[in-house]
Protein backbone atom coordinates (compact mmCIF):
# COMPACT_ATOMS: atom_id res chain seq x y z
CA UNK A 1 0.00 0.00 0.00
CA UNK A 2 1.25 3.46 -0.89
CA UNK A 3 0.99 5.87 2.06
CA UNK A 4 0.82 9.62 1.49
CA UNK A 5 1.54 11.79 4.53
CA UNK A 6 0.78 15.38 5.36
CA UNK A 7 2.09 17.38 8.30
CA UNK A 8 -0.22 15.68 10.81
CA UNK A 9 0.78 12.16 9.85
CA UNK A 10 4.48 13.08 9.64
CA UNK A 11 4.24 14.58 13.14
CA UNK A 12 2.91 11.26 14.42
CA UNK A 13 5.44 9.21 12.42
CA UNK A 14 8.32 11.01 14.16
CA UNK A 15 6.60 11.07 17.55
CA UNK A 16 6.68 14.85 17.77
CA UNK A 17 4.56 16.63 20.35
CA UNK A 18 3.63 19.53 18.08
CA UNK A 19 2.92 19.98 14.39
CA UNK A 20 4.36 23.51 14.71
CA UNK A 21 7.84 22.04 15.31
CA UNK A 22 7.63 20.09 12.06
CA UNK A 23 6.15 23.03 10.14
CA UNK A 24 9.06 25.24 11.18
CA UNK A 25 11.64 22.66 10.08
CA UNK A 26 9.85 22.25 6.73
CA UNK A 27 9.75 26.05 6.19
CA UNK A 28 13.45 26.32 7.02
CA UNK A 29 14.30 23.69 4.39
CA UNK A 30 15.75 21.25 6.93
CA UNK A 31 13.26 18.47 6.15
CA UNK A 32 12.77 16.14 3.20
CA UNK A 33 11.51 17.83 0.05
CA UNK A 34 7.81 17.25 -0.50
CA UNK A 35 6.89 14.67 -3.13
CA UNK A 36 3.67 16.56 -3.87
CA UNK A 37 1.86 19.77 -2.94
CA UNK A 38 -1.88 20.11 -2.54
CA UNK A 39 -3.22 23.62 -2.10
CA UNK A 40 0.24 24.69 -0.97
CA UNK A 41 0.55 21.96 1.67
CA UNK A 42 3.46 19.52 1.46
CA UNK A 43 2.79 15.80 1.05
CA UNK A 44 5.33 13.01 1.30
CA UNK A 45 5.40 9.35 0.43
CA UNK A 46 6.06 7.28 3.54
CA UNK A 47 9.22 5.80 2.01
CA UNK A 48 10.55 9.30 1.30
CA UNK A 49 10.41 10.14 5.00
CA UNK A 50 11.80 6.79 6.12
CA UNK A 51 14.76 7.18 3.75
CA UNK A 52 15.30 10.83 4.79
CA UNK A 53 15.16 10.13 8.55
CA UNK A 54 18.93 9.65 9.06
CA UNK A 55 19.69 12.94 7.28
CA UNK A 56 16.94 14.75 9.22
CA UNK A 57 18.39 13.37 12.47
CA UNK A 58 21.89 14.50 11.50
CA UNK A 59 20.70 18.09 10.90
CA UNK A 60 18.89 18.37 14.24
CA UNK A 61 20.46 19.71 17.39
CA UNK A 62 17.53 19.43 19.77
CA UNK A 63 14.73 17.20 18.41
CA UNK A 64 15.07 13.42 18.32
CA UNK A 65 13.72 12.35 14.92
CA UNK A 66 12.91 8.73 15.72
CA UNK A 67 10.43 6.78 13.61
CA UNK A 68 7.55 5.40 15.71
CA UNK A 69 7.34 1.76 14.55
CA UNK A 70 3.61 1.41 15.36
CA UNK A 71 2.74 4.46 13.25
CA UNK A 72 4.91 3.28 10.37
CA UNK A 73 3.27 -0.17 10.46
CA UNK A 74 -0.25 1.30 10.58
CA UNK A 75 0.51 3.56 7.61
CA UNK A 76 1.99 0.70 5.60
CA UNK A 77 -0.96 -1.58 6.36
CA UNK A 78 -3.60 1.07 5.64
CA UNK A 79 -4.95 1.00 9.19
CA UNK A 80 -3.67 4.35 10.46
CA UNK A 81 -6.45 6.18 12.33
CA UNK A 82 -4.50 8.99 14.00
CA UNK A 83 -4.45 12.72 13.27
CA UNK A 84 -4.74 13.46 9.57
CA UNK A 85 -6.42 10.15 8.73
CA UNK A 86 -9.76 11.81 7.94
CA UNK A 87 -10.25 14.56 5.39
CA UNK A 88 -12.27 17.28 7.08
CA UNK A 89 -14.23 19.60 4.78
CA UNK A 90 -13.19 23.24 5.11
CA UNK A 91 -14.29 26.48 3.53
CA UNK A 92 -17.27 26.35 1.14
CA UNK A 93 -17.30 22.53 1.28
CA UNK A 94 -17.80 22.63 5.06
CA UNK A 95 -20.71 25.07 4.71
CA UNK A 96 -22.43 22.71 2.25
CA UNK A 97 -21.90 19.74 4.58
CA UNK A 98 -23.85 21.38 7.42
Amino acid sequence: MLALLGLQEATQLFGLSSQQNLSAVVRQGRFASADYRLSGSPLWLLDTLIEAAPDIRAKSRTVVWAIVPQVEAALRQGRYTGPGSVIVPRGPAAAKAR
